[in-house]
């Protein structure tokens, strides 16, 4: 067998080792990631005509709990902001923002609905691969049909660019286009995972012909757990980090909390935002848990809140 098959063997190995390289079959992973997909505007109207309104953009569900994933500057000034889910019949439902950072251009979003969310799942870091094929997926329409679908590869990880906070942000470089219906949507490896958020904003800043860009998943990992830890720390059960410096104005926002937390037992209220903690203004999640790692049990936080106003 080995003398007469001997080559197809291999060939078979061969093709069984890159098989998460190489896309065999868009539909499949269109399948899989479409319920993950949400498509979000300014207004309910945009959201049910079955029509790409200007402004409209696509979001990626992350958690059942209606946490979702989207380009900040996409949303930035928004009065009101609505989700529709790609479900057939689904009616946009308000969307309330957890996390703005600009500087990344990340924003997370949280909706409320009762039914079942499907989020999408995240591939592990070591599996991105230059060289590995994706699709972008987007869907800024509101209907229950996938918007776009762009195959393309990997073509670099390596790029980075500086934020306005001075940190280095890591980019995923790719051939796939990336424009105004699927920023914001979901890059895809063949299993249909998760690796990075297209970034139209990005990739016109960077102005480089043929190449677009997205946010790497380390970068969305990295936001999404200092973020976690943050709350888990002063029980604090949804809230985020809100940063605009166009407006001159960041804190973190309180939306719901843990009553035997010790945010809750301090006074803090939902809606209140957390502008400062023992005088370090809240910039950066990572700072503030480097500094509440720091304190011992029954240590005393002194804390600057902005409460209705005051």
């Amino acid at each position: 067998i080995k003398n007469k098959y001997g080559v197809i063997i291999e060939q078979i190995k061969d093709i069984k080792e890159s098989a998460d390289m190489v896309i065999l079959d868009y539909t499949k992973i269109i399948k899989e990631v479409s319920p993950s997909l949400v498509s979000i505007s300014d207004s309910k109207e945009k959201l049910i005509e079955d029509d790409y309104f200007e402004g409209n953009t696509t979001g990626v569900i992350i958690d059942s709990t209606g946490v979702i994933l989207t380009n900040y500057l996409s949303i930035k000034g928004k009065n009101d902001i609505y989700v529709k889910l790609s479900s057939v019949a689904a009616q946009p439902i308000p969307a309330q923002i957890l996390v703005e950072n600009e500087s990344v251009n990340l924003a997370i979003l949280k909706i409320e609905f009762e039914g079942e969310l499907q989020p999408i799942k995240i591939a592990e870091q070591h599996t991105i691969k230059e060289g590995q094929g994706i699709v972008v997926l987007g869907n800024a329409i509101g209907d229950e049909f996938i918007g776009s679908s762009i195959p393309g590869v990997i073509t670099s990880k390596n790029e980075k660019i500086e934020t306005a906070g001075g940190k280095r942000q890591s980019l995923l470089q790719i051939n796939a286009a990336i424009n105004e219906k699927n920023t914001g949507g979901a890059i895809c490896n063949s299993k249909g995972e998760l690796v990075g958020i297209a970034d139209l904003y990005i990739t016109k800043e960077r102005n480089e012909l043929g190449l677009y860009y997205g946010l790497q998943l380390e970068e969305l990992q990295d936001m999404i757990n200092s973020t976690n830890t943050f709350k888990r720390l002063l029980g604090i059960v949804e809230g985020g980090v809100i940063i605009d410096d166009n407006r001159n104005f960041r804190g973190f926002y309180i939306q719901e909390l843990d009553k035997n937390g010790s945010a809750y037992m301090a006074g803090i209220k939902p809606t209140d935002i957390i502008v400062e903690i023992d005088g370090y203004e809240v910039v950066d999640v990572d700072d503030l848990i480097a500094l509440l790692q720091g304190k011992k049990k029954d240590d005393i936080l002194h804390c600057r809140v902005l409460s209705e106003g005051d």
